[in-house]
């Protein structure tokens, strides 16, 4: 919409009439029209992630923006995110949006994970958070946030910085056990060639995950949780992560 507003100003030889115009459009409209590409955090050596880094693409492609992806370890794809160095997180769990203000969570979860604890030895398994008591090195992947709660006051904690080494670590045997979602785990497994067997008991936890944006794209969010709807509607996400669609 324009409005022209229009002013006299006196001057000692003449009337000048000074013509302002100015253009008034909705300041989300007019934000998401600019926004023509967005870099997104990536866990590092997470499949998982991987595989849903594609449905991002996809995803923001309908609404006309171009993404990539920044793959570094979990803990500074935090930092990064919600100091906005990149513009959000392919995904994590509830939680975050709570530790992390500047971080925006988009209501619709994009997936669910189950987290176990995996062992090398089948007579030692965990189906219940209190059975890690049992173990007295447990690795994880520094900066997983559930991971992370689940250990918190533990001693005997090895972190790594990818799925790969907390698989060579369980692999030879110089951790107890790991804490990992099953996706990834066993993925990193096969894509390893490691030949061990792994045990895991019951899920200690079932995570929805969350697509996450830093707060300078609030605007982006109604119209992404919008196509977020369409993929689920139109089972496109289990197509393209192999992961089922279980909320």
């Amino acid at each position: 919409m324009g409005v022209v507003i229009l002013f006299q100003v006196r001057s000692s030889r003449s009337l000048v009439l000074v013509c302002l115009f100015f253009m008034f459009s909705p300041l989300g409209s007019t934000a998401a029209a600019e926004t023509k590409k967005l870099v997104f955090s990536q866990i590092m050596g997470s499949l998982v992630q991987k595989s849903a880094s594609d449905l991002i693409t996809l995803l923001y492609s309908r609404l006309g923006i171009e993404t990539s992806f920044t793959i570094i370890p979990a803990k500074r794809a935090l930092e990064m995110s919600s100091k906005g160095k990149t513009d959000g997180e392919i995904f994590r769990i509830w939680a975050v949006g709570d530790r992390f203000n500047t971080l925006i969570r988009v209501p619709t979860p994009i997936m669910t994970l189950s987290g176990y604890a995996y062992s090398n030895n089948a007579g030692l398994t965990a189906n219940s958070v209190a059975d890690l008591d049992k173990f007295s090195r447990i690795g994880i992947v520094r900066g997983i946030v559930w991971a992370e709660k689940l250990v918190q006051g533990r001693h005997g904690v090895v972190r790594v910085n990818s799925s790969k080494e907390l698989v060579l670590r369980l692999a030879n045997g110089s951790v107890d056990v790991v804490l990992a979602n099953n996706t990834t785990l066993e993925s990193e497994q096969k894509k390893q060639n490691i030949k061990a067997k792994f045990y895991k008991g019951k899920a200690l936890n079932i995570l929805n995950v969350y697509h996450y944006l830093n707060r300078k794209h609030q605007h982006l969010v109604d119209g992404v949780d919008r196509e977020i709807k369409k993929l689920i509607a139109n089972n496109e996400i289990e197509k393209i992560t192999g992961i089922a669609y279980n909320m």
